[in-house]
């Protein structure tokens, strides 16, 4: 499990890299439209790297109940938890780059 807590540290990273990239490019699309754009392709490879790591974080959960490894209630509680947290926050984090674009 502890590489699960890797993965949602490293999406949680790619993330704030995300919205760093997303609110520099809103700060400079009036000034700036191509430089707000080089932020908001900045900020659409960060969200490709959350995005692959949070598919092999859930990769990898599956394979662990394939090979019948569940985890103990709480930790799938936590991740639960962790998992819907992270959906949110791409989420969030892909509409401000989708803004940052218009």
């Amino acid at each position: 499990m502890l590489m699960i807590k890797d993965l949602v540290e490293h999406i949680r990273e790619e993330l704030e890299d995300v919205k760093e990239y997303a609110e520099a490019a809103m700060r400079t699309r009036m000034d700036d439209p191509m430089l707000a754009n080089v932020y908001a392709d900045l900020g659409m490879e960060e969200m490709k790297h959350a995005e692959r790591l949070h598919k092999s974080a859930v990769e990898l959960i599956d394979r662990a109940r394939a090979n019948g490894k569940e985890a103990p209630p709480a930790m799938r509680a936590i991740w639960d938890y962790e998992h819907k947290v992270m959906v949110e926050e791409m989420a969030k984090a892909k509409h401000m780059l989708e803004t940052a674009r218009s």
